[in-house]
C-alpha cells in the first residue's frame, strides 16, 4: 500500500468515526460537520470511507474521477468560454488550475485531519490502530 492509499485509508477511518458521532448528535448534520471541520464535501467523504471499508481502492476512485473529467471536457471542448477563448485553450488553463487546486485540497485535508488526530485521546488512537490491524493486518 503506497503512502497516498495509507492517507486515504486513515482519513476514511476517522471520517467513519466522526460520522457515527455526528449521527448520534441531535441538531448536527454530516454536511455541516464536514464544512466546519475538514472542508470536504459529502461525496468525497463517502469516497474516503469506501476506501476505509475496502469497497473501493484509491486507484478506482482516481479512475472514476478521471473518466468523469474526461467526459465533461469532451462535452465542453468546443464550447467557448465566457471570455471568448476556445474550449481547448481554456482546457489547458483549467488542467493546471485543477492540479494546483487538487494539491491545495490534499494539503488542506491532510492538515485538518492531522489537527483532528492530535485532539484524539490515546484510547481513541489505539482503537483506530486496532481497527486498522483487524482489517488490514499489522499497520506497522
Amino acid at each position: 500500500m503506497d503512502k497516498a492509499e495509507q492517507h486515504y485509508l486513515s482519513a476514511g477511518l476517522y471520517l467513519k468515526e466522526a460520522l457515527e458521532k455526528v449521527s448520534r448528535t441531535k441538531g448536527l448534520s454530516w454536511p455541516a460537520w464536514l464544512a466546519q471541520n475538514v472542508s470536504i464535501g459529502k461525496s468525497r467523504s463517502y469516497e474516503l470511507m469506501a476506501i476505509a471499508n475496502g469497497r473501493k481502492t484509491a486507484e478506482e476512485m482516481k479512475a472514476d474521477a478521471a473518466a468523469r473529467q474526461s467526459a465533461h471536457r469532451e462535452k465542453n471542448k468546443n464550447r467557448p468560454s465566457r471570455n471568448g477563448q476556445s474550449g481547448e485553450i481554456v482546457q489547458e488553463h483549467q488542467h493546471s488550475d485543477l492540479v494546483s487546486e487538487a494539491r491545495h485540497a490534499s494539503d488542506n485535508l491532510h492538515a485538518r485531519l492531522e489537527a483532528i488526530i492530535k485532539r484524539l485521546t490515546n484510547e481513541q488512537l489505539q482503537q483506530a490502530l486496532d481497527y486498522i490491524n483487524e482489517q488490514f493486518g499489522d499497520a506497522q
